[in-house]
């Protein structure tokens, strides 16, 4: 998986050459970026996010709430209907997870935790794209590409791990607009790794930050659809429980 994963970052890293170098600055696009999505005090100002989700796969409908916070923590309570079927949780450095209320939580593997870690550091939660570079993301600028006759700048992440990450940002609103990756979509389940594009649209401000309501991920192998999500709700800076992100005893 790491030779596969290598192969991907060295095939999108010689695409991106073949493009004109970006002709605005990795400090002036995160300025941009930033100012676009309601700008530094506005995001600085969240403590904690709580998503309600509708997310559809194949022919699963199920709801879920997502909630994370500053210090990095995250959790997911997925429901088929009103009946919790999954928990999944980042607490520190450690993850785990329950499947359904009244099953026996678990500590996950490692890779489990570091895919969490990814999504919390990942633009559209709490941390800005400046902010994760204190976690050791590394951001660099990777010219421009043309997808649907619009010219992205291509902004790559590489994670302390060696995973990395490319976001496309709109040339005029400034707004991350797809992700592409090389990871397993539930690392929870299956460690089988894709070539993934995630598409963000229906941005609407919350809380002095304009946020997506709406994301599609794509197999870009075979183009199909793997999951599909709403966002239902955003409540910001609601109290949480000391222990919310901690495994139940």
């Amino acid at each position: 998986m790491h030779v596969l994963r290598s192969l991907f970052i060295l095939v999108f890293s010689l695409m991106f050459t073949t493009f004109a170098q970006a002709d605005t600055g990795l400090d002036e696009l995160l300025d941009r970026h930033i100012h676009a999505i309601g700008g530094a005090n506005a995001l600085a100002a969240v403590k904690t996010l709580q998503m309600d989700l509708r997310i559809t796969e194949g022919a699963s409908v199920l709801t879920g709430n997502y909630a994370t916070d500053r210090q990095g923590r995250m959790r997911i309570d997925i429901f088929a209907g009103d009946k919790a079927v999954w928990t999944e949780a980042l607490d520190g450095d450690s993850a785990w997870c329950q499947q359904g209320a009244a099953a026996k939580p678990v500590t996950e593997a490692a890779e489990a935790a570091i895919a969490l870690k990814h999504g919390v550091l990942l633009p559209g939660k709490i941390l800005s794209l400046r902010e994760v570079t204190a976690h050791g993301v590394k951001l660099s600028i990777h010219g421009r590409e043309r997808l649907d006759g619009i010219s992205y700048y291509v902004l790559r992440l590489d994670f302390p791990d060696g995973f990395s990450n490319y976001l496309y940002v709109h040339p005029d609103s400034y707004l991350i607009e797809r992700q592409r990756d090389f990871r397993a979509m539930h690392p929870d389940l299956s460690l089988k790794e894709k070539r993934l594009e995630t598409r963000f649209g229906d941005y609407r401000p919350t809380g002095g930050v304009l946020r997506s309501y709406s994301e599609q991920t794509y197999n870009l192998d075979t183009g199909q659809l793997e999951q599909s999500m709403i966002v239902i709700a955003i409540r910001i800076n609601q109290p949480l429980a000391a222990n919310f992100f901690s495994m139940p005893r």
